[in-house]
């Protein structure tokens, strides 16, 4: 036999084989009950990939079940507001400004020494640039002045904007 007698044989069989395909596919009197019952379990065919049933089902399901024809409404257009934001800005409105909450301390405290004549006690202070040691009464940054000095918080008075803080010890 000669090598176009045998491309020729191979052409045939091949065309049998996709026409017997086709057929089968398109005809629905194939697929009967008993054909179904007697079929091979997905995935389990030698040779051959098959998808699980529960993909089949999946695909076979109408996508537009169970979806609500309700109004539609463009996703590039912005929707008008409600005329309930106009009542809760006029409520929000109406309603005092919260006040300011107050300044923090100018300086944090840090620590004391306490000298042995006389009991005078010192303080370290800084407001994060400098270090200041002052004592009960003095007067610094040109603004601040020590009102009392405790073993564990300093009383800081602003003598320009008369605001007082109580400045507890810090632990560096």
């Amino acid at each position: 036999m000669t090598q176009k007698a045998k491309l020729g044989m191979l052409l045939v069989l091949v065309g049998i084989l996709v026409s017997i395909n086709v057929l089968r596919r398109s005809s629905p009197a194939a697929a009967t009950p008993e054909r179904e019952a007697a079929r091979v379990p997905a995935g389990t065919r030698a040779g051959v990939l098959a998808f699980p049933d529960s993909l089949l089902e999946i695909a076979r399901r109408d996508p537009t079940k169970g979806v609500s024809s309700g109004p539609r409404r463009n996703i590039f257009e912005y929707a008008a507001q409600a005329a309930s934001v106009p009542a809760q800005a006029a409520a929000t409105a109406a309603a005092p400004p919260a006040a300011a909450p107050p300044r923090p301390a100018p300086v944090r405290f840090y620590g004391f020494v306490e000298s042995s004549a006389g009991g005078k006690r010192q303080v370290f202070l800084t407001d994060g640039d400098e270090i200041y040691v002052a004592a009960e009464g003095d007067v610094i940054l040109k603004r601040y002045r020590l009102a009392r000095v405790r073993n564990e918080s300093v009383e800081v008075e602003d003598l320009v904007g008369n605001q007082r803080w109580v400045v507890s010890l810090e632990q560096p």
